[in-house]
């Protein structure tokens, strides 16, 4: 059998509100797409912390390494919201095996969405945040081809940036 693409989903919600996406992508793309609900989201438990994402998004890269027919060299991923933090450090860590990167509405850091959505909460801020999730920090080093997507509203998506690739 000859191997396939493969493209890793990391998105913010769990599964079930994504299928029909999934489908069309799958359809369209003629790739196999991986997905899974991280811990506190879907039917997975657990609760949604930076370390134990991490630990969840570094388990989903190596099964798929170790999976027989999956063309290594054609990875590519996608991340929502918090599944687009996940998406930056898989690609950051995995960089070798990592084709191009497509970020879906992410945001810069945890600590700028207090900032922006919750301001009187500055004077606070620092010790109520547990989980930082600095992208903005981190998408400067990821060598991957970079898309990134922001949503006007649910139903209209505008492209914000595409990168070339820094292998070329």
């Amino acid at each position: 059998m000859r191997q396939r693409e493969v493209k890793l989903w990391y998105n913010n919600l769990d599964m079930g509100h994504t299928l029909d996406t999934l489908t069309a992508l799958y359809r369209s793309l003629n790739a196999n797409i991986f997905t899974v609900d991280y811990r506190g989201f879907g039917s997975s438990k657990g609760s949604p912390d930076e370390k134990g994402l991490t630990v969840d998004a570094d388990t989903v890269i190596t099964c798929c390494l170790k999976l027989p027919l999956i063309n290594k060299a054609t990875i590519f991923l996608y991340g929502k919201s918090l599944g687009a933090a996940l998406a930056i450090l898989t690609a950051l860590k995995y960089k070798v095996h990592i084709q191009g990167l497509i970020l879906d509405s992410p945001f810069t850091s945890i600590d700028d969405l207090v900032k922006e959505n919750y301001p009187k909460l500055s004077c606070v801020r620092e010790l109520l945040l547990r989980n930082h999730w600095p992208n903005l920090e981190r998408i400067e080093k990821v060598e991957s081809p970079l898309m990134i997507l922001s949503r006007k509203d649910k139903y209209e998506t505008c492209l914000l940036y595409t990168s070339p690739s820094p292998r070329d």
